[in-house]
């Protein structure tokens, strides 16, 4: 059994983390989290298994479920997304299931020389990305006005961000992409109310007649 224990120190936060898990499969059994979050809300969160069941309580909620899954925590470091990567590497399908509810993937999005760039998908709107090393140790995080590298390589930090841009620029191109329905060039829209703007009333009841985007029509609609 593997411990990790670490900090998380910046402006307004500050928390202690304690992490036991198993080596290899990378599935926590232990967790304890103490401090204070963003505008000093208490924090106080731990997770535990015993006699295969698994149990989680925080300033938020508590639970319990069969022992096995992946347990994210609502508070914790950067290293937690790190052990989390690696379980998914690790992991045959690519996915694991999440405590308290929902499934995680991880896909390879770009290589530089000193690191990989992963994306992590299900613990959030939109995916968590995280640089790991040749040996799938945390190497970087880069999110904007924030980052982290190793000390004395700062000036690689700009050169990571740029990449991450670049892919998440391409996700969301794809996203929109496979998202968006492309309507007919004509099309009508029946039983809708417009306010006209000139007389200060609600029209009910329209009909609004659209081609290429744009409105030709409206209309009083019968039935």
């Amino acid at each position: 059994m593997l411990q990790n224990t670490g900090i998380l120190f910046y402006p307004g936060v500050m928390l202690h983390v304690l992490l036991l898990y198993l080596p290899g499969r990378w599935v926590l059994v232990s967790l304890t989290v103490s401090g204070h979050s963003y505008m000093g809300a208490t924090v106080d969160e731990t997770f535990w298994v015993e006699n295969g069941e698994a149990h989680w309580q925080s300033t938020l909620e508590k639970g319990h479920a069969a022992a096995g899954a992946f347990y994210w925590a609502h508070e914790g470091t950067l290293e937690q997304l790190a052990i989390l990567a690696r379980a998914l590497l690790t992991s045959d399908s690519g996915w694991l299931d999440i405590l308290p509810a929902g499934r995680a993937a991880i896909r390879k999005v770009a290589d530089h020389k000193d690191a990989t760039l992963y994306a992590i998908s299900g613990l959030d709107l939109t995916p968590q990305y995280i640089w790991l090393d040749p040996q799938n140790e945390l190497f970087a995080m880069s999110g904007g006005l924030m980052g982290l590298v190793p000390r004395g390589q700062s000036q690689i930090l700009p050169v990571l961000q740029e990449i991450q841009d670049r892919e998440e620029k391409k996700y969301h191109r794809k996203l929109a992409g496979d998202l968006t329905h492309k309507l007919p060039a004509n099309w009508i829209i029946r039983n809708v109310n417009i306010v006209d703007v000139e007389s200060g009333r609600l029209k009910t009841d329209q009909l609004v007649a659209v081609t290429d985007g744009r409105i030709i029509r409206v209309s009083e609609y019968f039935v």
